[in-house]
């Protein structure tokens, strides 16, 4: 429903967006957020209740097959895709952005072939990272996308048909955004530099964590 999107779109942005307001200017709408934006709030009793009062399931996952069944009353759609293996702050900022650009976001979740062509091995297998990314507030619908030799979501948006493909990070152009040309021709709007800038890297975390378990197992 409209109230709903609608007090999601108040809590799909960052945190830091209420400490950072008395409770005196915050908006009417905010009487009828979950509890535990309400309870954040700096300089204010904390109350013991952190549960939402109206409780948001996690978004569907959906094969890409049944999608184009489910368009119907989505308004302008949003899609966006990544490995998320494993799902750091810079995936999440892109998730809640992308939310703002309409009215559904469709998050496309690459499959572990994928991951495995792309640095050996998948860390999360792609059921699991779909219900992680299924799990943050601004995402409606999850598509896992399992393809073989073929390190792009083209195929995808081939189906869903969005309105709209944005893509954060270091992806900013037709050079280094493959999608780019199918976009173009579906006339699919693409929008880049969505969410906070490329500050994290998956492969990176689990490097240096492969290089912790190295050393420990070499001091044994």
């Amino acid at each position: 429903s409209t109230d709903s999107r609608s007090h999601r779109r108040w809590t799909s942005e960052p945190y830091r967006a209420y400490f950072t307001l008395p409770v005196e200017t915050l908006p009417v709408e905010t009487a009828t957020l979950p509890v535990e934006i309400a309870t954040f709030i700096p300089g204010r009793h904390h109350h013991s209740r952190t549960m939402p009062q109206n409780k948001r399931n996690a978004a569907p996952i959906v094969d890409l097959k049944a999608f184009p069944d489910l368009r119907s009353g989505l308004g302008t759609i949003v899609a966006t895709s990544g490995g998320y293996d494993p799902l750091h702050p810079g995936h999440a900022s892109c998730l809640l952005e992308s939310a703002r650009h309409g009215d559904t976001l469709v998050v496309i979740v690459n499959g572990d072939g994928f991951l495995r062509r792309k640095k050996g091995k998948s860390f999360m297998d792609l059921k699991a990272r779909c219900q992680v990314v299924s799990c943050i507030r601004a995402v409606d619908y999850v598509i896992p996308f399992e393809t073989e030799d073929d390190d792009t979501v083209c195929a995808a948006l081939r189906v869903i048909r969005p309105h709209v493909f944005t893509k954060g990070g270091d992806r900013t152009d037709r050079s280094n955004i493959p999608e780019w040309e199918v976009c173009k021709a579906l006339g699919i709007e693409v929008i880049t530099g969505v969410g906070m800038d490329k500050a994290w890297s998956s492969s990176d975390y689990l490097a240096s964590w492969g290089r912790f378990w190295a050393a420990r197992a070499g001091r044994k």
